[in-house]
């Protein structure tokens, strides 16, 4: 599989809430598997199709909820009950999508000094 990602993932497990606009009246709990600067991924029980809307409600470490709207890029089945899905953040330019990147910002600073701390070369 070709890697296509623009961003650096991190493993990072944030307490979400999401809705699919096409099928779902209420928000269903989940928690994030990583998460980049334009896109996240978790698991889901209903497969949605690619394209499809989500919005989300981000718990982010700072106590602040932020609420984004994404589209899926891509779903795979997980386990026999849920799948796999990952999205593409649509309104990163919004004041909760810049609180999102401001959260996404620290953790590429805090992978980036403590792999120079290491001795690494950052590319």
């Amino acid at each position: 599989m070709d890697e296509r990602r623009s961003y650096r993932r991190f493993n990072i497990a944030l307490p979400i809430q999401y809705k699919f606009a096409a099928f779902q009246d209420g928000m269903t709990k989940a928690s994030t598997l990583d998460v980049s600067a334009n896109g996240l991924r978790f698991r889901v029980k209903d497969r949605p199709g690619v394209d499809e809307e989500v919005h989300l409600l981000i718990s982010l470490p700072n106590g602040k909820p932020v609420m984004l709207a994404a589209k899926v890029v891509w779903c795979q089945a997980a386990d026999r009950d849920d799948y796999e899905i990952g999205l593409r953040l649509s309104d990163t330019k919004s004041e909760d999508g810049k609180a999102f990147m401001d959260f996404y910002s620290q953790q590429l600073l805090g992978f980036t000094e403590k792999a120079k701390g290491d001795g690494h070369i950052i590319r």
